[in-house]
């Protein structure tokens, strides 16, 4: 029951959300700034969709991911789709733990998985060695690596939006 140590869990609630973590704060802003973007796809690839502000989304992370994948098809590489779902996975561990474990082994695999995309936007300065660095460093890496994963899929969006809208049109009504 809550009541029963309230004091232990009050103490376990301010470790976690009163520290000042850059890290943490980088991860799940942009794994929102990210599920925008999953939706502003999914919007833009089917006739009829507005994403549901006044409840839960009808859609988990994972299943707003790979609806993306589906949609965009071949006009969004695989390291994409890749990126995404390791950042879900870095999300879930630092969103859901105090200390998470296998974080550096996360990290690494982010950083590895998002840098084709951070490539495509970063041209020549997109290469990250987390190897040695302290959370704050990897926490502006991450963020990055999100500025680049956000732009692709804003721009997959638009480029969907574009190429889709009239087909989609008559579906609309």
């Amino acid at each position: 029951m809550f009541a029963k140590d309230v004091g232990k869990k009050i103490a376990q609630f301010h470790q976690t959300f009163d520290r000042e973590d850059a890290l943490l704060t980088a991860v799940l802003r942009g794994h929102m700034m990210i599920e925008e973007r999953l939706h502003d796809v999914i919007s833009a690839g089917v006739a009829r969709y507005s994403r549901p502000h006044d409840r839960n989304d009808i859609f988990t992370f994972g299943t707003a991911t790979e609806l993306c994948k589906s949609i965009a098809g071949l006009a969004a590489s695989p390291g994409l789709w890749d990126a995404v779902k390791s950042l879900n996975n870095l999300r879930n561990a630092l969103g859901h733990r105090n200390e998470p474990a296998r974080l550096d082994t996360l990290l690494l695999k982010f950083f590895k998985q998002s840098e084709s995309v951070a490539l495509s936007v970063f041209k020549g300065g997109a290469f990250y060695d987390p190897e040695g660095e302290d959370e704050s460093t990897h926490a502006i890496a991450v963020r990055n690596r999100i500025i680049a994963m956000w732009t692709v899929l804003g721009i997959l969006a638009d480029d969907l939006a574009r190429d889709l809208d009239s087909v989609l049109e008559a579906r609309r009504h």
